[in-house]
């Protein structure tokens, strides 16, 4: 007669189990897909950021340094296209473009929007896609991979009329001790 209770329970049991489990599973399940879902959204964030700000630097540095090489297309021109000087310049280079000529005028629009305030708006655009970058680790644990992605996207430097200079200040600066995205500074 025992044994018969027995016969009932462990079946009862074994479906519950099972049930029990599968609903686990799934749960377990939807979790761990959510997490890689939000890991792979800040992947891409971090990603992408930090290709826009490596982007702008060296489109600053190509106005700066290179300034014959600067294009119509670039952050810098894209900026100062509202001075008419630069609006002029740029037809003339899309003119020049045809008779293949137009090195002195690129060097000239490059002068033009060094004297505004393209510089300085860059540099914050750059800051803020470094910051955004920075901001999409910390939904990762601490680790030797999440120190490498630091440091690639802290030393983003700039020349500053000669000086050497960085537009990212030491990552301290920028997460707690929590690992909390704070906000570098210029």
């Amino acid at each position: 007669h025992g044994s018969f209770e027995i016969d009932l329970f462990i079946p009862e049991l074994t479906k519950a189990s099972i049930t029990y489990y599968r609903q686990s599973f799934k749960f377990i399940t939807l979790k761990f897909v959510s997490i890689l879902i939000l890991a792979s959204e800040e992947s891409f964030q971090f990603g992408k950021n930090l290709a826009f700000a490596h982007q702008l630097k060296e489109e600053l540095h190509t106005l700066r340094e290179q300034k014959s090489l600067i294009v119509p297309y670039s952050a810098p021109v894209i900026l100062a296209c509202r001075n008419t000087e630069v609006k002029r310049l740029l037809n003339h280079i899309h003119l020049e473009k045809i008779k293949d000529n137009g090195e002195n005028l690129h060097l000239r629009l490059a002068d033009v929007i060094l004297r505004g305030d393209v510089v300085a708006r860059l540099k914050e655009l750059c800051q803020s896609y470094a910051n955004k970058a920075l901001q999409s680790l910390v939904v990762f644990p601490d680790s030797e991979a999440k120190q490498a992605l630091i440091n690639i996207t802290t030393p983003v430097p700039f020349m500053s009329d000669g000086i050497k200079g960085e537009i990212f200040s030491d990552i301290s600066h920028v997460l707690d001790a929590k690992g909390n995205a704070g906000s570098l500074e210029l």
